[in-house]
Formats: structure tokens, C-alpha cells, sequence
């Protein structure tokens, strides 16, 4: 494959059309102080930070997942920022709820998966004649008739005369 040296990513084309894979970018830093770490599972993890925008304090609560390499990256769209200022009446607010305390997981062994869990279906009360669940019924079967008189239409029957 031909590339142009004048290419603004000659160097990375070139080395990819040599076969020669280029490195992978790495992990961006965490920016701030980490002020907290919450594990949401296997590799995913949210931290809580306190970082600076153009002199700007602010709290960033973002996910966290490990790549195949083992590196940390944030998750896009997985995150917010909070004000300082709304920092306090925040946590007033969790303050008061009664949120009831998560009764521990047994350990699980190592590369195994939790027990999926239950579907219990809701109770199902019988369907009403105008239910919109209903399926529809075709009418009975009945021969037709012919307009001339009350006898059963017969599709073989000269009808000419």
C-alpha cells in the first residue's frame, strides 16, 4: 500500500501496512487526589477524587474498568463532576437516608460466577372476552351463501345463466 510521506500519519500507516502493529496509547493519569474507591465488581471499580479545571475545585466520581493488559481506563460516559459548593448539601441529603445495611456475600471460589437469580412470574388472573391480550379467534366456520337464494354456494356450479 502506497502512503504519501507528506501524510500527517505517515509513520503509523506505514508501520501498520508493514505489519508492524503500533503501541498501544497508554492509560490517561488520575487527575486530583483520590479521596475514595467503591468496587462495583470484577475489574470495575468507581473512584471518588478531588481534581482542578482552570483553577476550578471540583469532585469527580467516576467508573474505572481494567483492559486485558491489567491498566485502569475510565469508562466514557461513566462519570460526573459536583461543585464544591453542592458538595455539602449532597451530603446532607445522603445523610438522611435509611438505607438498610447489605448483608455480605458468601466468597465465592475463584473464575466462578454468583448464582443467577430467581425469576418468580406474577400470578396471572384469567383474561377477560375484551381483554387486549386475547388472542384473536377466527369466526366459526360457516359455508356461504349465494345472493339468488338461500342454497350453499357451490364453486364448480355454472353461475352464467
Amino acid at each position: 500500500m502506497y502512503v504519501s510521506p507528506r501524510h500527517p500519519d505517515y509513520d503509523r500507516l506505514k508501520a501498520r501496512a508493514s505489519g508492524v502493529e503500533a503501541s498501544a496509547p497508554a492509560p490517561p493519569a488520575e487527575t486530583g487526589q483520590r479521596l475514595a474507591v467503591f468496587p462495583r465488581g470484577e475489574g470495575v471499580e468507581m473512584r471518588v477524587s478531588l481534581a482542578e479545571y482552570e483553577g476550578h475545585p471540583y469532585i469527580a466520581l467516576r467508573v474505572w474498568e481494567r483492559n486485558a493488559a491489567g491498566e485502569w481506563w475510565p469508562v466514557k460516559g461513566k462519570g460526573c463532576s459536583l461543585r464544591l459548593s453542592e458538595a455539602g448539601p449532597l451530603a446532607e441529603a445522603l445523610g438522611r437516608l435509611d438505607v438498610p445495611t447489605p448483608r455480605p456475600e458468601p466468597p465465592r471460589p475463584p473464575g466462578t460466577r454468583p448464582a443467577p437469580k430467581r425469576h418468580r412470574p406474577e400470578p396471572r388472573l384469567p383474561l377477560q372476552p375484551d381483554d387486549p391480550r386475547r388472542r384473536w379467534q377466527p369466526p366459526p366456520a360457516t359455508s356461504p351463501v349465494s345472493a339468488e337464494s338461500s342454497a350453499p354456494f357451490d364453486e364448480f356450479e355454472d353461475h352464467t345463466s
